[in-house]
């Protein structure tokens, strides 16, 4: 699910903006939303540190706060390095300064006529939505640690991710040279993951890619970097089957 973010303080202009977002994800049936529409860029930052993950964010220049769409943008950045973001402004020069604040934008949007602004809001939304939906631009698996730090993870470093025992709401992640803990319950992890992991425990998601061997004896499946996690008898032979369609 790619969620969208407005940040537009003129109401007639949030309003049509809204719309037309709204009216593009139900017309072409993609798995997006709208997560927050607002005119206040401190909701935007406070709704993307609650929820850290890819999004897309449609950003006003011109914001009547302390903060504008460029620098809204680059705070954006601390908890979505990888999200896609797109300028809407009257004025073209405001491009630089994007170059200024260091902000990697998807594109921009000069307003004129709703009617070309609107195309190209579709055409924007559309680009975003196939570099997000692609396994190409979602190598990573991005989530919020306790200090409120965003950790972005390759996913073919990813070893597996288990179920806290000491706390059913917390997952462990083991990558390469690393775990971290977060909050989240295995399911939703499971649904946010790509084709090449496997629920293969009740309290276990592993990388088929980083298997190394599975032990059908004692249930014990080792990761090629000798670490280990366990599989249930029920889904022995799905993983063993996995493994042979991602190896052949």
């Amino acid at each position: 699910m790619l969620d969208i973010y407005i940040c537009e303080d003129n109401p007639e202009h949030h309003k049509k903006i809204e719309k037309c977002v709204s009216d593009y994800i139900l017309m072409e049936g993609l798995e997006a939303r709208v997560a927050l529409s607002t005119g206040d860029p401190e909701k935007i930052i406070a709704g993307v540190k609650e929820n850290p993950t890819t999004g897309l964010y449609l950003l006003d220049v011109d914001l009547n706060a302390e903060l504008n769409g460029i620098t809204l943008a680059e705070q954006i950045r601390k908890y979505d390095p990888r999200g896609y973001i797109i300028f809407i402004t009257v004025r073209a020069d405001d491009m630089q300064l994007t170059f200024k604040y260091k902000v990697e934008a998807l594109d921009y949007i000069v307003k004129g006529d709703f009617g070309a602004t609107e195309r190209r809001l579709r055409e924007c939304i559309a680009n975003a939505y196939e570099k997000y939906t692609s396994k190409a631009d979602r190598g990573k698996f991005v989530f919020k640690i306790a200090d409120n730090r965003v950790i972005a993870l390759d996913y073919d470093k990813i070893l597996f991710f288990e179920t806290v025992k000491t706390s059913p709401r917390k997952i462990s992640v083991y990558s390469e040279d690393s775990r971290y803990e977060f909050y989240a319950k295995l399911d939703d992890v499971g649904a946010s993951l790509g084709a090449g992991f496997m629920r293969c425990h009740r309290s276990y998601i592993v990388n088929l890619k980083n298997i190394g061997a599975v032990n059908l004896k004692t249930n014990v499946v080792r990761m090629k970097d000798g670490s280990f996690c366990y599989m249930s008898v029920r889904s022995a032979k799905a993983l063993v089957a996995a493994l042979k369609d991602i190896n052949a």
